[in-house]
């Protein structure tokens, strides 16, 4: 393997190039939608970017992580959360971790 990729399913699994698998437990139905990985790509570069000089593992771990909870904080008023929605909210969420 030469990329990192995610399976996302109920206990989401991160296969890093190291040979690494890094599970999750964060995630739901809520997140079974058009759209999704599209988002999570977005948040994966968004993140590369921003915090390329730390850990690429811990980079891409933070990533996935963030755009699941992002959505299961959604899903507390949301049967579905949709992934424009995931993109909107973004901003508070960063601002909530950063203070």
């Amino acid at each position: 393997m030469y990329a990192p990729f995610s399976l996302k399913k109920f206990q989401t699994e991160i296969y890093h190039p190291n040979n690494q698998i890094h599970q999750l437990s964060i995630g739901g139905p809520y997140m079974a939608t058009g759209g999704m990985g599209d988002t999570l790509t977005g948040i994966l570069a968004a993140f590369l970017a921003q915090f390329h000089n730390q850990d690429s593992i811990a980079v891409i771990d933070a990533a996935v992580y963030f755009h699941s909870y992002v959505a299961r904080e959604l899903s507390q008023d949301n049967y579905v959360t949709l992934p424009s929605i995931i993109c909107q909210t973004i901003p508070t969420i960063m601002r909530r971790f950063a203070n």
